[in-house]
């Protein structure tokens, strides 16, 4: 990562407020936000291969083929990992050097979530965070696994989980693996950090394999050194293409947030930001 990050990351708010999901989750924001769209205006299960700018209107080609509605013009919210690997095909006509190379450089990277389901807790009640501390010449018959393991703390809304962060390597790591690998790795980890041969292994494990989605390619994005060397910006990708003076297909998504990339609200943001230059004609 560019120590640009560190200058350029701003919430604009003074007292560095943060928020985080309670226990409703992520759908009570789908759920606001749709409550007036009607159920027919959103299609399920139709991958974008395709979008065709070149005429009057834009044309969507799915998996499942060409659709014969047409647009006059499109919000595209694909995560920059997507783009990486599809842009070159995903337009026609192809997209500008100068996104191309924005979509290149900037770095798309792999934090993850892995949440542990017990039966009842066998942490303490005072517990607030278990971090997995590998000491060089203490671990030396312990498995590779344990490294991809970091911190763990229990859940506020619920006793019984543990939530899990994964970073490096870990995500695409542990992705490749199946459940029941994992719970073996992580059951495995915690014994020998506890010396504690007792703690159960967890009954579920809930989780989204970020990497290996091609949906997604990873989780969040972030301002590389080659992208700092050559000036490409998140602004590179939210800016709009125009045709004939309308603007026909703009881009959305937190990739595309000069200040709060990285995050929901920075994509909840953009995606406002988007609609309100379709609806006023700034573009």
């Amino acid at each position: 990562l560019s120590l640009l990050n560190y200058d350029q990351f701003d919430t604009g708010d003074s007292e560095s407020e943060e928020h985080s999901m309670n226990k409703m989750g992520y759908k009570a924001v789908l759920d606001f936000i749709s409550t007036n769209v009607s159920r027919d205006k959103i299609k399920l299960n139709s991958r974008v291969t395709n979008i065709d700018y070149s005429g009057n209107e834009v044309k969507i080609r799915l998996e499942s083929g060409l659709q014969p509605k047409t647009f006059q013009a499109v919000i595209v919210t694909a995560s920059l990992g997507h783009l990486k690997k599809f842009a070159r095909s995903l337009f026609t006509p192809q997209l500008s050097q100068t996104k191309l190379t924005a979509i290149d450089t900037l770095g798309f990277g792999s934090i993850g979530k892995l949440f542990l389901v017990y039966n009842q807790p066998w942490w303490s009640q005072n517990t607030e965070t278990i971090n997995i501390l590998p000491v060089d010449g203490c671990t030396t018959n312990s498995p590779a696994t344990d490294k991809l393991f970091t911190t763990f703390h229990p859940m506020a809304w619920n006793n019984n989980v543990l939530q899990g962060w994964l970073s490096g390597s870990a995500p695409a790591a542990i992705d490749a693996m199946s459940d029941d690998q994992v719970k073996t790795a992580v059951t495995g980890v915690f014994r020998r950090m506890l010396r504690n041969n007792t703690i159960p292994e967890p009954t579920r494990i809930l989780r989204n394999k970020w990497t290996s989605d091609p949906l997604f390619g990873g989780t969040y994005s972030y301002i590389s050194v080659a992208a700092a060397k050559n000036g490409a910006s998140f602004s590179q990708i939210a800016t709009p293409i125009v045709v004939n003076g309308q603007a026909k297909v703009l881009f959305a998504g937190e990739a595309t947030h000069p200040d709060v990339y990285q995050t929901t609200i920075g994509a909840y943001i953009s995606g406002r930001r988007e609609a309100d230059r379709l609806f006023l004609g700034n573009w």
